[in-house]
């Protein structure tokens, strides 16, 4: 696997997670920093672990060789 999908599986939940850090970031307010903790919590521990059993359900050994060896949402973290 090459490009970004090579550093994490859901690449796409990680982008929206900055972006929507970046808007707390510039509203400088406590409430706006829940928001992308939420969001960081619903994709993780919800939104990507049920996509990451509907894919294995689809690609079975093939996508979990791919998830064994690439990290799920934060690239070189998690």
């Amino acid at each position: 696997m090459n490009g970004l999908f090579s550093l994490s599986r859901h690449v796409n939940f990680f982008g929206d997670i900055l972006w929507v850090s970046a808007y707390a970031i510039v509203a400088h307010t406590v409430w706006a920093a829940l928001i992308p903790i939420y969001t960081l919590c619903f994709f993780g521990f919800f939104n990507a672990p049920a996509l990451d059993r509907h894919l294995a359900d689809h690609y079975g050994k093939q996508y979990t060789v791919y998830a064994a060896r690439t990290k799920m949402l934060i690239p070189f973290v998690w």
